[in-house]
């Protein structure tokens, strides 16, 4: 080395060697020979900072200055470069009076012609390891919370290879880190998805911010809803270098909203059936017959209450076979099934509903038979028992042959409510047809007694106007006027006999004198003028002007109508003539 180099004016060559060591951060230069003697220290600041004066250095081997065995060790390395020449580089601890340091140490051989000589550059990295075993913790720390995370975490460049994957992430996709790492991740969605990843990702880098969605995407196979947000990363420059992603699982979340909202549209359609079927029971009063009843109840289930084919059956006197009433075809339309039979013990869910150990029934019975046997039960189907006050007189039935809807448990409760509302109306209308049946057999019957009691009464007056008052009026003629009282006494009492007969008449004909109206009532049963002039005792003339009188008050004049059948219909005897 030229020592003129080192011969600066104002500056001793030992504080420019320290100035050297520095600025390259270096905690001080030994130089040893080959058994390990220190033969010189450069570095005063470095001995100041470790509290040992420099000049202790100097001629003691490493021995005086370190424990034994990083003593041992440090010669050991010294008298390998000494002979080899080979540069080595090492860490090792020591215990100084200012605390415990550790240092790194590069050794290289120089030759001088005392020998060989080895020189250490000293570098105390005691802070650095402090700082690394820091970061080594802090790393460890986020990789525990990072692998502990149980949704997607990736970091991924801008062309989409991945930079890193968390052990969530890779098992998503069935796959290990090292498998994912340094690949693209566009290798692992299909191209719909890739498309969207890669519009995000471009997003992130050009606008520089962060961006979040939630979206449905396709993960080995299965459709998962997440919410993603993409965080960009930037280098010492400040451009986005790379993009970090956390994707959350938020398919249970969507699943619980989506079945909320299922719920609360499928309640809100139930109360809406519920409100229909009010009206519905309500329009099923105005049913005139029980062919009626069951009619309308098919049709405004189907048309208010949403089913898709209706049909009711009621039980027979034999509890085993079902008739039925009204129902659904194939093609929708409301049919007479009166005809029908059904045998409950071929069916275990209707003998269990009219036995009265099933509320209700919803099922899907899988395909049996052929044809349209086959399609029927292959399609859901609800059975409900028709029940009057007392007992179960049948079942209804419905199911979604038509439009292959699914059968709901609210379809059934509303289903359950409709049959048993018709069931009721079914036992009130039969008994309001019992009661209208033997309302119009009395009625008849009365009618019966009517007539049989104007014939009576008919005959009666006919009898007496045509046989017992002739007698007696010619029996008047015969005898002694001192008799003749007692004798109109009898025809009097006769008269009043008869006078209930007459009544009628007299009701009807109000307008006409008492004399007009016992020659009406005489004229009605039958008696011809020359006889009620007789039996009056008067003359025929004087007859046949009351008749035409009584014409006129009955506004029977210029009518070809006959007086005396006229008056029989009066009396409900006979039609005008």
């Amino acid at each position: 080395m030229d020592k003129q180099m080192w011969d600066i004016e104002g500056l001793e060559p030992e504080d420019l060697l320290n100035a050297v060591l520095g600025s390259m951060r270096m905690s001080g230069v030994l130089l040893h020979d080959a058994a390990g003697t220190i033969l010189g220290f450069w570095g005063n600041e470095a001995a100041k900072r470790y509290g040992i004066p420099i000049d202790e250095f100097r001629g003691k081997t490493l021995r005086d200055m370190l424990p034994a065995e990083c003593a041992e060790a440090r010669i050991a390395t010294i008298t390998e470069v000494a002979r080899t020449g080979e540069e080595a580089l090492e860490t090792f601890e020591v215990e100084f009076p200012a605390g415990r340091f550790t240092f790194e140490a590069a050794s290289s051989r120089i030759m001088s012609d005392g020998g060989p000589r080895v020189v250490v550059c000293l570098r105390d990295i005691t802070e650095l390891q402090q700082s690394q075993a820091e970061l080594r913790e802090v790393a460890e720390k986020y990789e525990t919370i990072v692998e502990g995370m149980d949704h997607p975490i990736y970091v991924l460049k801008p062309d989409g290879e991945i930079e890193f994957i968390n052990t969530e992430g890779a098992q998503r996709l069935g796959l290990t880190q090292n498998e994912m790492i340094g690949k693209s991740i566009w290798d692992y969605f299909p191209e719909d998805a890739v498309r969207e990843i890669k519009r995000d990702i471009a997003t992130v880098t050009e606008e520089d911010r962060p961006a979040e969605w939630e979206r449905q995407t396709p993960v080995a196979g299965v459709m998962c809803w997440f919410h993603t947000r993409l965080i960009p990363l930037h280098d010492e420059e400040g451009k986005v270098v790379r993009v970090l992603g956390i994707s959350m699982d938020i398919t249970k979340r969507k699943e619980a909203e989506e079945a909320i909202g299922l719920r609360e549209e499928t309640e809100h359609a139930f109360r809406k059936q519920l409100e229909a079927l009010h009206d519905v029971s309500i329009e099923l009063t105005k049913a005139e017959s029980v062919r009626e009843l069951f009619r309308m109840a098919v049709e405004l289930g189907r048309s208010r209450l949403g089913f898709d084919r209706l049909a009711f059956w009621l039980a027979g006197d034999d509890v085993n076979m079902f008739t039925g009433t009204c129902g659904t075809d194939e093609q929708g339309n409301t049919i007479e099934e009166w005809d029908m039979t059904r045998v409950a013990p071929q069916d275990r869910l209707i003998m269990e509903l009219v036995s009265n150990q099933l509320p209700l029934a919803i099922v899907k019975r899988g395909s049996r038979g052929d044809g349209y046997l086959q399609r029927i039960n292959a399609s859901m189907q609800a059975l409900a028992p028709l029940r009057d006050a007392e007992k179960i007189i049948g079942f209804a039935s419905a199911d979604n042959l038509l439009t292959d809807n699914p059968i709901t448990p609210q379809d059934g409760e509303v289903l359950k409510l409709l049959a048993s509302a018709v069931g009721h109306l079914y036992k009130r209308k039969l008994a309001e047809q019992q009661l209208q049946s033997k309302n119009v057999a009395l009625h008849e019957l009365l009618e019966a007694v009517e007539i049989k009691k104007a014939e009576l009464g008919r005959n009666v007056q006919a009898n007496v106007d045509s046989t017992v008052v002739p007698l007696l009026n010619d029996l008047w003629a015969k005898i002694d006027s001192s008799a003749r009282p007692h004798l109109d006494a009898v025809l009097k009492a006769l008269g009043d006999i008869t006078s209930p007969f007459a009544s009628k008449l007299s009701g009807k004909c109000s307008n006409l004198s008492p004399a007009e109206m016992r020659i009406a009532h005489l004229i009605a049963s039958g008696m011809a003028t020359k006889d009620i002039a007789r039996y009056q005792h008067t003359a025929p003339a004087t007859v046949s002007k009351q008749r035409e009188s009584i014409r006129r008050k009955l506004e029977l004049t210029g009518k070809k109508i006959s007086l005396s059948s006229y008056l029989k219909s009066l009396l409900g005897d006979s039609p005008v003539r």
